[in-house]
């Protein structure tokens, strides 16, 4: 399938077509890369675990007895600065071998996250990884827009919220940069929203479904 200047078209994967067949969402109509600007939120929020991790240990090292800036001055060593160095830098170690690496590896195997449109259903997956897939009739789209507090002002957000009717779950794709903003206006299409987003207001980020 040629790719739209706008938002990269694909063929859906095997296991989102598995699926399909299963549920028989009927003929593929498209798909979209969608949530870019947020997987590159996560991937710099967790690569910073290691240089965290590797200044607390740094400082948790000075302060101990074997480091030279305190060999000869064993009075001015402070045992609780050296446990809350070392416990906050194990503690981020631990997370950058349980966060970072396998989104390391992930990047490396993964193709973000994407929204496949069928005639009867959708599916939002991230390969090799989570996956939803829906009915139209058992879920609700909703297209809005809303100003988050930024710096000493706000900034727009729009966002694509889908609610499933079994569980009341929303996952959401958002609109934060040019590439998605452009994925989600033809992805509201395919959905059947409407093309006008409805107006929020102010809302803070914590308050809004978290991006899939």
């Amino acid at each position: 399938m040629p790719e739209h200047p706008r938002s990269p078209y694909r063929g859906d994967t095997k296991r989102a077509a598995r699926i399909a067949e299963e549920q028989k969402y009927g003929a593929h109509h498209a798909s979209y890369r969608v949530n870019r600007a947020h997987d590159q939120d996560m991937a710099v929020g967790v690569m910073m675990l290691p240089v965290v991790a590797a200044v607390f240990l740094t400082m948790a090292w000075t302060a101990t007895p074997w480091h030279g800036t305190y060999s000869d001055h064993w009075d001015r060593l402070t045992v609780t600065g050296v446990l809350v160095s070392g416990v906050s830098g194990l503690v981020c170690l631990v997370l950058t071998v349980w966060l970072a690496v396998p989104l390391i590896i992930g990047r490396f195997r993964a193709r973000g996250a994407w929204v496949h449109v069928y005639e009867h259903g959708a599916i939002a997956e991230r390969e090799q990884g989570s996956l939803y897939a829906w009915p139209h009739k058992n879920a609700t789209a909703r297209f809005v827009s809303w100003d988050e507090p930024w710096d000493s002002g706000t900034r727009r957000r729009p966002q694509l919220w889908v609610t499933f009717l079994v569980d009341g779950e929303t996952i959401c794709f958002d609109g934060r940069t040019g590439e998605d903003r452009a994925a989600l206006s033809e992805l509201t299409v395919a959905l059947r929203t409407g093309e006008v987003p409805e107006e929020i207001g102010v809302l803070r980020a914590m308050d809004a479904p978290v991006p899939f």
